[in-house]
């Protein structure tokens, strides 16, 4: 009876082993993840910065040019202003379906996309 009193504390001491080996092992992967997650989110903001700065000096060189068609200031603007308004109509009708759904299945890959590679090894 002695003797299995040892060797059930050192059975509990390796599962406690294990188990908190197991926590580091999930930490670092989903460190991992989001480290993956957050620089790819920052990269891609950082060009949606630059895009939007190039399409408001586009804009505002449109304005300026439909202006000088019209002899008119206010006309250049108004037609730059609907052609926005029309943009914004027809991406609140696709939203869901062209640009909702690919950017959650984009992002569902993305997180799962290290573990999917170690199931093929």
């Amino acid at each position: 009876m002695k003797e299995d009193k040892p060797v059930f504390t050192n059975l509990i001491e390796h599962i406690k082993d294990y188990i908190n080996t197991r926590i580091d092992i999930i930490q670092l992967n989903s460190s991992g993840k989001l480290a993956n997650i957050l620089s790819g989110l920052i990269t891609n903001l950082i060009l949606v910065f630059i895009v939007l700065f190039f399409i408001l000096f586009a804009s505002i060189c449109l304005g300026i040019y439909i202006s000088q068609c019209y002899n008119n200031l206010l006309y250049g603007f108004i037609v730059v202003t609907m052609l926005y308004a029309g943009l914004g109509l027809i991406f609140i009708v696709i939203k869901e379906k062209y640009i909702k759904r690919p950017l959650v299945n984009n992002f569902i890959k993305q997180f799962f996309k290290e573990s999917d590679d170690k199931e093929q090894n």
